[in-house]
C-alpha cells in the first residue's frame, strides 16, 4: 500500500509538467528519481505502479488546468509569451542532444520545424482548434509517447495540433465527448507509440532528437504575439526555466 501513494505522489509532479507546453514530464521524473522506474513499470505493465501514477496524474491535471486555462483565457498574450519561452529553450534543448556537427541533422531538424510550422499556419495559429474523435484520439497517442521523453512536453503536442486549449476546457468541464477519446488515445501512445519512440532513440537518437526538436521549434507558431518589453521579460522568464531544467537529462 505504501508504494501505491508513492506513485501516486510521483504522477503529480509529472501531470502538472505535462500540462504546461515546453515543461517535460519526462525531466521532472529525472530531476525527482524515478524515471527508470516509472518506464520499467510502463515496459513491464506494472499496474500496482502505473494505476496510482495515472491517478496522481489526473488528480494534477483536473487541479492544475483551470488555473492554467483561466491564465489563457483572461491574459493570453502574457500567458502566451511564456509558453513562447519554454518552447523555444525545450528546441534548443533537445537539439543540442542531437549532435548538430552533422549537416543531415541539420536537414531533417530543418524539415521537422517548416513541418510544424506548416501545420502551425494551416490552422491559422488557432489554439482552441475544432476538434474531432480520431483528432482527439491521434493527438492522445502522440503526447503520451512524447510525455515520456525527457524534454518533450505532452502539452507542446496539443498545442501543436490545436486542440491545447479545447482539451483544457475538456478537462475543466469534464466534457466526456473530449476526455474519453482523448485518454484512449493517451493508453494505446502509452503502450505502442512509446514503446517504438524508445526503439527509435535507442536506434537513431541524433536524427530522432533532431526531427522533435524541429517540431517544438515550429510549434512555436501557435504562441506567437506581439513583441512588448513585458511580453520579452516573460519569454526570457520562460526560457530560463527550462534552461534550467534542461540540463538533467539521461
Amino acid at each position: 500500500m505504501k508504494e501505491h501513494w508513492i506513485w501516486f505522489f510521483r504522477g503529480i509532479p509529472f501531470g502538472i509538467a505535462n500540462i504546461l507546453p515546453g515543461i517535460s514530464g519526462g525531466t521532472i521524473a529525472l530531476m525527482l528519481g524515478y524515471y527508470d522506474g516509472m518506464v520499467e513499470a510502463v515496459r513491464c505493465v506494472r499496474l500496482g505502479a502505473l494505476i496510482p501514477l495515472a491517478l496522481g496524474v489526473g488528480a494534477s491535471i483536473l487541479a492544475g488546468s483551470w488555473t492554467v486555462l483561466t491564465l489563457v483565457q483572461l491574459y493570453p498574450a502574457p500567458t502566451y509569451a511564456v509558453m513562447l519561452g519554454y518552447l523555444a529553450a525545450s528546441g534548443l534543448i533537445i537539439a543540442a542532444k542531437a549532435d548538430m556537427r552533422y549537416a543531415p541533422r541539420w536537414f531533417i531538424l530543418v524539415l521537422g520545424t517548416a513541418a510544424a510550422w506548416g501545420l502551425a499556419a494551416a490552422r491559422g495559429g488557432a489554439v482552441g482548434a475544432e476538434p474531432g474523435m480520431l483528432g482527439l484520439v491521434v493527438v492522445g497517442m502522440a503526447a503520451s509517447s512524447a510525455m515520456l521523453v525527457p524534454g518533450i512536453s505532452g502539452a507542446a503536442v496539443f498545442l501543436l495540433f490545436g486542440y491545447y486549449e479545447i482539451i483544457l476546457e475538456g478537462v475543466t468541464r469534464l466534457d466526456l465527448a473530449v476526455l474519453l477519446p482523448t485518454a484512449a488515445g493517451i493508453v494505446m501512445g502509452v503502450f505502442v507509440l512509446a514503446a517504438a519512440m524508445e526503439y527509435l532513440l535507442r536506434r537513431y537518437p541524433n536524427t530522432t532528437y533532431a526531427l522533435l526538436a524541429g517540431l517544438i521549434l515550429g510549434s512555436t507558431r501557435m504562441v506567437l504575439i506581439e513583441p512588448t518589453p513585458l511580453h520579452a521579460v516573460l519569454f526570457a522568464a520562460g526560457f530560463g526555466l527550462a534552461i534550467r531544467l534542461g540540463p538533467v537529462r539521461l
